[in-house]
């Protein structure tokens, strides 16, 4: 989902439209690993579980460091 309120321009994007689960999560996965700490990927998805699953996925990550 694109947020067009938002100010930060992404220093990368993954396009996973018409990709579905867990497509986007690894393609996620892969560019986040090539980003600098303080750089912003943003995710376009059109599949209606995209953003929940990449919620819960970015959660489980943050509790194993």
């Amino acid at each position: 989902m694109v947020d067009s309120s938002s100010t930060e321009q992404a220093h990368r994007i993954v396009d996973c439209i018409g990709l579905y689960c867990p497509v986007p999560i690894l393609n996620t996965k892969q560019e986040m690993d090539k980003l600098a700490i303080g750089q912003i990927l943003e995710v376009w998805a059109d599949d209606r579980a995209a953003e929940e699953d990449l919620k819960a996925w970015a959660k489980r990550c943050l509790s194993h460091h």
